[in-house]
């Protein structure tokens, strides 16, 4: 059973204009059109990855694919207030709702809405976007729910350090890594070496 979660308000005169939330990640709804066919909302169940200053996007569509042109295409994050991340109504950006620190760095394929793609694109990804992103359909009552991990790295600058013993120490550093990597010491073919790793002035 569908519950009524809330009411989004995009304009007095639209004030019928409802946002319908789910409570379960992989929930597939769907619905008959004209032709007979069932709809599915296609979107990965596994995590989006992206790294902090790139571009990502979300991807959310129909099969078989009909057009979402005329639809109100909801996508939100909850936690956030507002938690509207890029509301697309009427053929355009419902600006006055979207929360503030995603102004311009939000975009839908408004050419490919007509085949069903209703994937949202982030542009200039920070460490604060990652997070569940719910993209809702009204009236279609279709929903789907994105997670994106948003990592940051550096380039590791390694050196070879000289001491008093005979041994042969590598030194690698990387900072601002996120989330904490993994360290893994190969020969150019690919096969470990036989030696010991420290990592934080603890051996492994």
């Amino acid at each position: 059973m569908i519950h009524m979660k809330d009411r989004l308000i995009l304009k007095p005169e639209l004030s019928d204009f409802s946002a319908l939330v789910f409570h379960h990640t992989v929930v597939l709804l769907f619905l008959t059109h004209s032709s007979g066919a069932l709809l599915n909302l296609i979107y990965p169940h596994q995590p989006i990855v992206a790294l902090a200053g790139d571009d990502v996007i979300l991807p959310c569509y129909f099969d078989p694919p009909i057009s979402a042109s005329s639809e109100t295409v909801v996508w939100t994050r909850p936690g956030l207030d507002p938690k509207y991340i890029h509301v697309h109504h009427n053929g355009r950006l419902v600006y006055w709702i979207q929360n503030p620190s995603y102004n311009f760095r939000t975009r839908l394929f408004v050419d490919e809405l007509q085949n069903g793609n209703v994937s949202m694109k982030i542009f200039n990804v920070k460490i604060s976007d990652a997070g569940k992103y719910f993209c809702f359909l009204e009236p279609m009552l279709k929903e789907a729910s994105i997670q994106l991990t948003v990592g940051v790295v550096s380039t590791p600058i390694i050196e070879v350090v000289c001491n008093n013993s005979r041994r042969v120490v590598l030194q690698c550093e990387s900072k601002g890594w996120y989330p904490e990597p993994e360290v893994v010491w190969l020969y150019g073919e690919g096969k470990p070496p036989l030696c010991w790793t420290y990592r934080d002035s603890q051996r492994s």
